[in-house]
């Protein structure tokens, strides 16, 4: 920590651990934090933070459960502070440029978009792995950068949606989460959305 702090010109009493995370609120010159813990510890610290007097800067999937989602929105509500998500994708100039593409129509009405994210990991006992920690396998992992790329590129919403799950039988990672996760999406204006995510490409 402290040679990072070096490299970045940090001062050292703005280095912590989280230990002691919570000292946090007594230095002023901090005035957001960035939270990227597993998934399922997300909650915890973003209110923590929250209550702390920092604004939030959270790493996607916001958090495990809908019911987490809002504790952290309440926490930081309360606490007059912003929380926003850690996705990048609506504010890449590339990513922006297909958008007004596709609402201009500049090539025609988008009937189809196909969509695939795979990451690999051999270690079983990464958090990945741990639904308590990540939530869920590839969707709510790797998945997610699709789902919200397609959203964003089509500004609608899903009306239907169809999905199956597979895992590798007695891979001892995929005991707790899913492997991979196809998925097909209609949207209102009958675009379709086809998604694979796997956490290990075949």
């Amino acid at each position: 920590m402290q040679k990072v702090a070096q490299q970045y010109g940090i001062k050292k009493e703005s280095c912590y651990s989280y230990a002691d995370y919570d000292k946090l609120k007594d230095n002023k010159e901090v005035q957001a934090i960035y939270i990227v813990l597993p998934n399922g510890m997300h909650a915890e610290y973003t209110v923590r933070g929250a209550q702390a007097g920092k604004h939030i800067l959270c790493e996607k999937p916001m958090a495990n459960t809908a019911e987490e989602c809002q504790t952290m929105i309440d926490a930081c509500k309360k606490a007059d502070r912003k929380l926003m998500i850690a996705y990048r994708i609506q504010y890449e100039p590339h990513n922006r440029m297909v958008r007004d593409m596709v609402q201009k129509g500049q090539f025609g009405k988008v009937k189809s978009i196909i969509a695939n994210n795979g990451q690999n990991s051999d270690n079983p006992k990464h958090w990945r792995f741990n639904k308590a920690l990540a939530g869920g396998g590839s969707l709510p992992d790797v998945g997610l950068y699709c789902l919200n790329t397609i959203r964003f590129v089509l500004a609608e919403e899903p009306t239907e949606v169809v999905g199956y799950v597979h895992s590798t039988p007695d891979d001892p990672r995929f005991k707790e989460v899913e492997e991979q996760v196809n998925w097909l999406m209609k949207f209102p204006e009958r675009c379709t959305g086809e998604l694979c995510n796997q956490l290990r490409p075949p």
